[in-house]
């Protein structure tokens, strides 16, 4: 079979067309706009290493979105993509205010994906994930005609994204690439009709039990921010007590070289209390 030769490995990164087959929402903001009303967020906090935080700030006013959070947690300081080391204090415009962590990915070209297989207790998630799968589905199947690939009818719909995310990757031409991902999104944008809003309530409310605040009012769980258009408000070098040398070694060379570009110094238990408000800090 023609599958054979592409189903060898199961391609999950950051391209669009594998997010595409597996049913995320795109969060880009030309896309959001049509279905729902964007909001200002004038607070919100990312973590990220030293050269992360020059990146973040080098991005500023771009069309590029990143994720943050309102609500944070200790862990956080740690990092979540990076090792950590920096905490950011952002403002900008949010096509996503989730109450718990959305699962979003990056794509390629730097916009975000909601990830709606981590909500299938919700039944509109699970809906809306069906909706999108279908229309890329159907996109798919009407380039891959041509060559001869047999429709996957079998009962796991992962198989069949991880077949046809191989197919995509293995034979289709570079205009057929940009041909699928182009007709999908067209049609989502024409096709898709959710209150998302109401969906993000829906969704916390089946994890509602797991979201409760921590010993001494300290979060037990974070939330999601996607911003766009953002602006870097503050920047606060995160205390690496309790970490590896290396990582103490690194803080106090930021600190020496550039601790005047810095608001000050927050612990993870700082940011454990984040809860729609300012940090608390220490002045360098």
């Amino acid at each position: 079979m023609f599958y054979e030769m592409f189903t060898e490995k199961y391609i999950n990164d950051n391209k669009e067309y594998f997010f595409l087959l597996d049913g995320r929402l795109p969060l880009a903001p030309n896309m959001w706009k049509k279905i729902a009303k964007m909001k200002q967020v004038p607070l919100a906090y990312h973590v990220t290493d030293f050269n992360g935080a020059q990146t973040i700030e080098k991005l500023q006013g771009s069309k590029k979105q990143i994720s943050c959070f309102t609500v944070g947690v200790r862990g956080l300081a740690a990092g979540v993509e990076t090792a950590g080391g920096v905490l950011i204090e952002l403002s900008g415009e949010a096509t996503l205010i989730s109450k718990m962590d959305a699962f979003t990915s990056l794509d390629r070209s730097g916009y975000r994906w909601w990830d709606l297989k981590w909500s299938a207790s919700s039944f509109e998630a699970v809906k809306l994930k069906k909706q999108l799968q279908t229309i890329a589905f159907d996109e798919f199947e009407k380039i891959a005609t041509k060559y001869n690939i047999d429709d996957y009818s079998g009962p796991r719909v992962t198989v069949k994204v991880n077949k046809y995310t191989n197919v995509i990757e293995g034979a289709f031409t570079k205009n057929e690439k940009r041909d699928f991902i182009k007709n999908s999104l067209n049609r989502i944008r024409k096709e898709i009709k959710v209150d998302f809003d109401k969906l993000q309530e829906l969704i916390y409310e089946s994890y509602k039990g797991d979201f409760q605040v921590g010993h001494k009012d300290i979060n037990s769980n974070f939330n999601e921010v996607v911003l766009n258009d953002f602006t870097v408000l503050n920047k606060y070098l995160i205390d690496p007590t309790g970490n590896d040398e290396d990582a103490k070694s690194e803080f106090e060379a930021e600190l020496k070289m550039y601790g005047n570009e810095y608001q000050g110094i927050v612990s993870a238990e700082d940011i454990g209390y984040i809860r729609n408000n300012e940090v608390t800090y220490k002045e360098i």
